[in-house]
This record gives C-alpha cells, structure tokens and sequence, in this order.
C-alpha cells in the first residue's frame, strides 16, 4: 500500500518483484468516537476507525500515476461498482446498496458473513454518514466531483438498507445546503439556488434571466444536464432541484 496523500492510496501487487496488479482509491477514515449513547465507552475503539473508499480508474491512455501531475488530470472516480461492506475482513453477505465500499468495526454476526442488527453498531453508520457527507468537499477541493460522480452518489431510487440510508441522506442534505452541485457554468452550487430544464430553455436564459423570471435575489443558476433515466439525473432528482419548462415561462409571461 503506498500513500500518495491523506486521501489517494495506491494498492501494489508484486510476484518475484514485478508488478502485476495496481489499483488505486480514494479513503476518507476518522477514528472511532468513543461515545455510544446505547452502551458505556469501549475500551481502546479510540484506536479503530471507520473509513469509506472510492475506486479510482484512469482517465484516457494514462497507465500510471504521476505524482508531478494533479490528481484530477490523471484519475476519476470509478462507476457503477457493488459497494463492499467490511469489518477488517470483507462480510461477504453484506449488502449496502451503495457503489463505494465502507468499513467499520462493527460487530457481526456469528457467520461473519454480515452486519448484526444490534444497537450497538448504529453509532458506526451515523459516522459513515458523516464522513461520506465531509469527503464531499474534499473530492470537490480535487477536482473529482464532476457530473461523472454523481452517479457514483446513492439516489432516492436506490434499494438501500434502512442503516445505509442515512448515508444517502447526509449527502443529499449537504449538497441542498452547500455548493456542492455542478452547475451549467462549470461552477458549483447548493440544490436549493439551482434550476433544472431542457438545453434550449438553458441557452436562452442567462443566469440573470434566471433571477428575474424566479424573482429570486440569491444568485439562482442552472445545475449541469443529465441523461434522463441516468443514475445522474436521478441524483440530480433526489436532491429537489425545481424543473422549469416552457409551461412555466407562459404562465410568467
């Protein structure tokens, strides 16, 4: 395992010397808070952490990285991958419904093949959802959080265990307050100041078109576009970003 960063981590693979295999991720981890409002405190969990990852995969016909060259310009993050759930080993039988993988020390079931349903564990999944939410500003800060992400990023159409849930919507709630969302402009925007609309209506109104059409005084502006049925426009979805459509400038007009 070789540390590019405090966040990109590269995993070698070597047979007589030679490398074979190399794959790289993005971690966000933060120790363990000893404070678990359903039991006392755990001797040593101080120790042990919980951590969240996402696979990385090359842009273009880069084959390996470069450490002179921005991360961005060489890496994206990887989609559509199963999220994996481990305890120090991988619970096999786990299934999150998430497409990045997270750890904690959680207490399994006798099989270690799953998650035990215990009070216990839920403090461990309120700190995923708090990391996942925080990673966000880092991978913005890299140059990662492009309209390709968000597909990474679990929707309100996603099968998600009640548990995992929570991650889905610490997301959701961070990018409707911060400006977390790409926009049309190529800059970025909390959900609660965008607008969604077909292309055309997009190029006839300027972001102070926008303002005076809504009659809003906070710098509305448009989020980027998405496939429709794409696992981004059912992000972009999810996070209640108004549609304008040619009905709504009749009725303002």
């Amino acid at each position: 395992r070789e540390e590019h960063s405090t966040s990109h981590v590269e995993i070698l693979k070597l047979h007589d010397g030679k490398e074979v295999l190399s794959t790289h991720w993005l971690r966000f981890a933060a120790p363990v808070q000893n404070v678990d409002k359903f039991t006392a405190p755990i001797e040593g969990v101080e120790r042990q952490k919980v951590a969240l990852a996402f696979e990385l995969a090359f842009v273009g016909d880069a084959k390996a990285f470069d450490r002179t060259k921005p991360l961005a310009k060489q890496l994206k993050i990887a989609p559509a991958i199963r999220g994996k759930v481990a305890v120090f080993f991988p619970a096999e039988k786990e299934t999150s419904g998430l497409r990045f993988h997270v750890h904690a020390p959680f207490i399994p079931e006798l099989s270690r093949a799953s998650i035990k349903s215990s009070p216990e564990n839920l403090p461990l999944f309120e700190q995923l959802a708090s990391i996942a939410a925080s990673s966000l500003h880092e991978i913005k800060a890299l140059g990662l959080l492009t309209s390709e992400f968000l597909a990474v990023l679990p929707n309100n159409d996603d099968s998600l265990p009640e548990r995992y849930a929570q991650i889905r919507n610490a997301v959701l709630s961070e990018m409707r307050i911060a400006s977390l969302v790409p926009t049309s402009a190529g800059s970025f925007a909390p959900a609660t100041r965008l607008y969604q609309s077909p292309a055309a209506l997009k190029s006839l109104l300027t972001a102070s078109d926008l303002a005076f059409v809504t009659n809003r005084s906070d710098h509305p502006e448009w989020a980027i576009g998405a496939m429709q049925g794409s696992n981004q426009h059912r992000f972009l979805a999810s996070l209640g970003i108004q549609v304008l459509d040619v009905g709504f400038l009749k009725f303002i007009f």
